[in-house]
């Protein structure tokens, strides 16, 4: 996808979401956002109001970027990250943290994060050259222990940042290989999906750890490691369901 396909996608996903593009005032507090990591055509609509929030708030000195991957630790990389719209800056903090593993082949393989850079930066039009992230893959074998001590880690750094996290809510059906529910899906995806952003909206850690075994949260221990990380509660800003027989849901919340 080149520079002016990704930008139009862009620009479209915010007039179908918020209607609007962000405007330039940068007066909100926001300290991190949960948005899908989906297909933009699919779910960027849902993104954009996240990314409008990012947009109108204060920029940070660096945004931890959480993508998700197999494993049981948390893998750093340290180089920066290219996209249709530019080069992204890595901030290069190195941890002695044993939880924290420098895995760029990882990285390579793995492209969540590369799914939000292109909102971040058409988010950031105004200051690509300060523009810094932390990108962390979290496995999906992480114990509480570890998000817990990499949480602990990050917030040691003590500069200001934001949290993106990007993960679907539900992806139910034979395409998806979980076909939990048989009768009234929907509705049981809905409920199992507001008892999932039930437990992020309050940042409780613990519930959600228990509630993933339950649902197919596409990045579970990604969105645990965000609520270890921020300590203001959550709002949900859209939420939406795709398909009839394979169903994938999709949220966007500002914390």
């Amino acid at each position: 996808m080149d520079f002016n396909e990704i930008h139009k996608q862009i620009e479209a996903s915010f007039e179908k979401g918020p209607g609007d593009l962000p405007v330039k005032y940068r007066d909100k507090v926001v300290k991190g956002i949960l948005v899908p990591e989906d297909n933009y055509l699919i779910s960027g609509s849902i993104a954009a109001w996240a990314w409008k929030e990012i947009a109108e708030s204060k920029f940070p000195e660096f945004y931890v970027i959480i993508g998700g991957c197999e494993g049981d630790k948390v893998y750093l990389s340290l180089e920066d990250f290219e996209t249709p719209l530019g080069t992204v800056s890595n901030v290069q903090l190195k941890s002695t943290n044993e939880k924290i593993q420098v895995d760029e082949e990882k990285h390579t393989e793995e492209k969540s994060i590369e799914m939000q850079l292109p909102f971040l930066q058409f988010v950031s039009k105004d200051k690509l050259d300060k523009l810094k992230i932390l990108p962390l893959l979290v496995g999906k074998g992480c114990s509480y222990e570890t998000l817990e001590s990499v949480a602990k880690a990050v917030k040691s750094i003590q500069k200001e940042f934001v949290v993106v996290v990007g993960s679907d809510m539900t992806k139910h059906g034979e395409k998806f290989e979980f076909n939990q529910f048989r009768y009234g899906i929907e509705q049981e995806i809905n409920n199992l999906d507001m008892k999932s952003l039930e437990f992020i909206q309050n940042l409780d850690v613990t519930g959600l750890l228990e509630h993933l075994g339950k649902t197919n949260l596409s990045n579970g221990k990604g969105v645990c490691l965000l609520l270890e990380l921020i300590e203001e509660n959550g709002r949900l800003l859209d939420y939406q369901s795709y398909g009839s027989e394979d169903i994938s849901t999709y949220a966007s919340l500002v914390f």
